[in-house]
């Protein structure tokens, strides 16, 4: 297969790269729709979907540029899989084409296998063909799809009908709320100095438990937090580094049980997992689940 030249137009502004095409890869067309679901679901009094103004263009350059060498870095991709969370939010189909850029793949050198993940993060390597395929994927999407990620959310899947909170306390640990259970786990190093990062590892305890305990699948989990900077980070990552890597983890996890993860906002008071992250029983009648993670 010869080099492929395409040219993109997100916005006004035109930009063309070249690059091996996959064989198995679809070419895209600016009339092309076939592979984005769209699904509205009613308005509701919490802000709880990615602004409309969503601008690719900068996942979309540096999409181009690591198709035009067909090298990139693990850092570099872990970088797009967090930007390129925003638009999934609105295009289902996206939400399963981000795990390939979370670990390195193995290679095969002098016969042997070679764990690309002891190198350095910032090293560059060959991109996989599952990597190529996806992030062609996302060329054509960022482009052609533009217009509907001002549209309301997408949701293909069915609301998980599980009651979830999750909190964390900075001298307790974390706390999760699945119906009329709660969890509680202490940290292993008390006291947690970073909340923001304490409250994103609530979040992924509350899905971990859902998936592993629950046997939750196939569904779009509406997890209730107090935490405005990790709702607003879900929503568009970027600017929080130290949730990073909870984010990245959280992406394997929905990803291995086919789930979506929406963060609705409730006050303090209102949280049911805020008693639970320092050890203590909400109001009410539960009981007292236990999981095998630890924090």
């Amino acid at each position: 297969m010869g080099a492929l030249l395409l040219t993109m137009r997100p916005g006004s502004r035109t930009i063309k790269f070249s690059g091996v095409h996959p064989q198995s890869t679809p070419r895209f067309t600016s009339t092309s729709s076939k592979a984005i679901i769209v699904a509205t679901t009613p308005a509701t009094s919490i802000e709880n979907i990615p602004a409309p103004t969503y601008d690719p263009t900068a996942t979309f350059d540096t999409i181009t540029r690591i198709l035009s060498s067909g090298r990139a870095s693990q850092k570099t991709l872990n970088r797009i899989a967090l930007d390129l969370i925003t638009p999934a939010h609105r295009l289902t189909p996206g939400r399963l084409r981000l795990v390939h850029f979370l670990s390195p793949p193995a290679s095969t050198i002098g016969g042997g296998i070679v764990n690309l993940g002891r190198v350095s993060s910032g090293e560059e390597f060959n991109l996989t063909k599952s990597m190529t395929e996806d992030l062609y994927w996302w060329a054509g999407t960022l482009t052609n799809a533009r217009p509907r990620l001002a549209y309301p959310p997408v949701v293909a899947q069915p609301v998980c009908p599980n009651v979830i909170y999750s909190d964390a306390s900075g001298n307790g640990g974390v706390g999760v709320v699945v119906d009329k259970t709660w969890f509680h786990w202490e940290w292993t190093k008390t006291p947690c100095e970073n909340m923001v990062f304490g409250e994103a590892v609530a979040v992924e305890m509350a899905v971990s438990v859902l998936t592993t305990k629950y046997k939750v699948i196939n569904v779009h989990i509406r997890l209730r937090c107090d935490n405005d900077t990790v709702i607003a980070g879900w929503k568009k990552p970027g600017d929080l580094s130290s949730t990073d890597s909870v984010f990245l983890r959280l992406l394997r996890v929905l990803h291995e049980s086919n789930c979506w993860l929406e963060l609705e906002k409730v006050s303090s008071a209102q949280n049911l997992a805020d008693k639970p992250s320092r050890g203590k029983q909400p109001d009410g009648t539960y009981t007292k689940g236990t999981w095998s993670g630890e924090i």
